[in-house]
C-alpha cells in the first residue's frame, strides 16, 4: 500500500472538552495522510506531496505520518463528551 502524504499539512485532534466545546491539539511532527491506494496504482503528484509506502490497515484522516519517527500512527480517539450537570447549564 503507498499512503499519500502532505507534508505541509498537520494534524489535528480533539484531546478534550472544556464547556462542551472541544479542545483540539496540533499532534506533534503530523503530516496529513490524504490517500491510500494499492501499490501500482499510485499517480503523478505535485509537490510537496509525496508516496510513501505504508501498512494495509492505514487509512486518510485516520492516520498520519510522524516525520520525527519517519513512521504511520494512528490518530488518538476521540475522548466522550461529559454529562453537563443542571448547575453547569445555568
Amino acid at each position: 500500500m503507498l499512503a499519500l502524504v502532505n507534508p505541509n499539512e498537520s494534524v489535528q485532534y480533539i484531546s478534550g472538552w472544556v464547556n462542551n466545546r472541544p479542545v483540539y491539539e496540533v499532534l506533534p511532527n503530523s503530516q496529513q495522510v490524504c490517500q491510500v491506494v494499492a501499490d501500482g496504482q499510485e499517480f503523478p503528484v505535485a509537490p510537496p506531496l509525496i508516496w510513501v509506502s505504508c501498512a494495509d490497515e492505514v487509512s486518510a484522516y485516520y492516520w498520519y505520518f510522524d516525520a520525527a519517527g519517519n513512521q504511520f500512527l494512528r490518530v488518538p480517539d476521540i475522548p466522550p463528551v461529559p454529562e453537563v450537570t443542571q448547575l453547569e447549564q445555568l
